[in-house]
């Protein structure tokens, strides 16, 4: 049989029998017309960042399928991050409440992901979520001219607010700093939803494009003037130089302050470059647990993201760490013992031998598996109402949907050193600077390109749409080589058919006519083509 308030039709679970709509004593007044007879609670939301929000609509999900419950939702505008938060709310589909009417709803239970959330006015049980890994980083006061804690509320209410912590030591932590305010220890949802989410890792690599064999970087930055952000702005596009295309993907996570202080306008426009290079975008709101999830390397800094990755085991290297670090937390402790990247060394190098750092998600979260069912427990007992029969759903995170677009132009290395094969490399353009020795170094572009200059300087140009290669150069008048899907035509009028083992993008075999030529090769036979982790059999004629 169905437990009351698991969706069933007993009473208090949406039906209409007596006092289904009704509070018990000293729950307040059910004045507002958003509010339905079947519902015998309310929570309420508050939101003051986007980071704050996105954590507040996560954790409410333990709500999921119970009639009882109505959840509406406040902004509260006192951040100078608050830009965004409206709509994220609204993506979502949320109801959004005025501060006034928030007041007057008398909720039966106030969740909110920010310690600095203005809670005056607000009757009945207050709960404070992490939006991120406990109490690490000294940040500074917007009431004054010192720092305080980040994460800590810093006025006492007449009803202290439950915070809610991930592991022991926080709780210990919090004691020392805010003593008697009420702690609970639920491990992390967040955590507990990526190692859950670590079986769906091929269809996450697929939707970050990222092909069998090739290793996917993630790059994660929180704000402020030491985060990797803020020291080193142009790492993004400088490991698009130096990785090879076809061997590596790369990935940015920006904490949404960066996004939202800045705009995303601004954040596109500085990252213009890398992104035309093919750098992957993490927007936001959703998408960068399912990356960092799919992630072979991090790059991070002493963000909580970073320390997620560092949780799941994943070869972490730190391009940054603030000096901000609270003493004696996880986060202090991973920076003591994770390997640093030195942005003047050979990056690909460094990102090859990065390592996991041990015992990190031991002392940075309890669990974490139940963290879903014991923050669920703990909503119920504020709000005074039975928890649902069936246990909290644990999901796997939704796809990434970054922002990413294929590069239209490369800098080509081809060495010809063995005998009947052609390894090719591409980088974005900007590197690698020096002409490796023995290798045959050029530009190559598609011809739907839009930097006209990128086009003017390649010497082979490939389309994945036109049939003709005449016609190709003839558009093309600086190029040496032409490649369409079954053909390869010179400048000299060198005409060169192309038969492949496998469907393959025009320019690999356009690439490798192109060295040959140049080395002064036959150009004929069965070459074995390699290009990053994949190997064609090409046969020209």
């Amino acid at each position: 049989s169905r437990e009351p308030g698991a969706g069933s039709r007993e009473p208090g679970a949406g039906s209409r029998e007596p006092g289904a709509g009704s509070r018990e004593p000293g729950a307040g007044s059910r004045e507002a017309p958003w509010i339905t007879i079947g519902h015998r609670r309310v929570v309420l939301g508050i939101a003051r960042t986007v980071t704050s929000a996105n954590r507040l609509l996560e954790a409410l999900r333990v709500l999921d399928d119970d009639f009882r419950v109505q959840t509406v939702f406040t902004v509260d505008d006192g951040s100078p991050f608050a830009d965004g938060v409206r709509e994220t709310l609204h993506a979502a589909g949320a109801r959004t409440v005025s501060r006034d009417q928030a007041r007057r709803t008398s909720a039966d239970l106030t969740v909110t992901a920010t310690e600095n959330a203005d809670l005056d006015g607000l009757a009945g049980p207050v709960v404070v979520l992490p939006h991120g890994v406990g109490f690490h980083k000294y940040v500074p006061d917007t009431a004054g001219t010192s720092t305080r804690v980040s994460g800590v509320v810093p006025r006492p209410r007449a009803e202290p607010p439950t915070m809610v912590v991930s592991h022991p030591d926080q709780a210990d932590q919090l004691g020392r700093m805010a003593p008697g305010t009420p702690v609970q220890v639920i491990g992390d949802v967040t955590l507990e939803r990526l190692i859950a989410s670590e079986r769906m890792v091929p269809r996450y690599r697929f939707a970050l494009d990222v092909a069998d064999g090739q290793r996917l970087v993630v790059l994660t930055s929180t704000w402020g003037s030491t985060s990797l952000w803020g020291t080193l702005p142009w790492l993004p596009g400088e490991l698009m130089k130096s990785l090879p295309y076809d061997e590596y993907r790369t990935a940015l996570i920006l904490h949404p302050n960066v996004w939202f202080g800045h705009s995303p306008w601004q954040v596109r426009a500085w990252l213009a470059e890398a992104l035309d290079a093919g750098l992957a975008l993490v927007p936001p709101h959703e998408g960068w647990q399912a990356t960092v999830a799919a992630a072979d390397v991090m790059v991070g800094d002493h963000g909580s993201v970073t320390l997620f990755g560092a949780a799941l085991g994943k070869p972490l290297l730190l391009a940054a760490f603030g000096s901000e670090v609270v003493p004696g937390t996880a986060m202090a402790h991973l920076g003591n013992v994770a390997a640093r990247l030195d942005p003047e060394q050979n990056l690909q190098q460094q990102l090859d031998a990065a390592k996991p750092v041990e015992g990190i998600r031991e002392s940075a979260f309890a669990g974490p598996e139940g963290s879903t069912q014991k923050l669920r427990q703990l909503f119920y007992d504020r709000m005074g109402l039975p928890v649902p029969g069936r246990p909290a759903r644990v999901r796997a995170w939704p796809d990434p949907y970054p922002e990413r677009r294929e590069p239209g132009s490369f800098v080509v290395c081809t060495d010809l050193t063995a005998p009947g094969t052609v390894v090719v490399r591409r980088h974005a353009p900007g590197g690698p600077a020096e002409k490796p020795e023995a290798l045959i170094h050029h530009w190559a572009a598609y011809d739907d390109e839009p930097d006209q200059d990128a086009v003017a300087n390649a010497a082979v140009v490939a389309s994945r749409h036109r049939r003709d290669a005449h016609e190709l150069l003839r558009w093309h008048p600086g190029a040496t080589c032409a490649g369409v899907a079954d053909r390869v035509l010179l400048r000299d009028g060198t005409s060169v058919s192309v038969v492949v083992d496998v469907p393959v993008d025009p320019m690999f075999p356009a690439l490798a006519v192109y060295a040959m030529w140049a080395a002064g090769l036959p150009l004929s036979g069965t070459v074995r083509l390699v290009v990053g982790p994949r190997v064609f059999k090409v046969t020209l004629g």
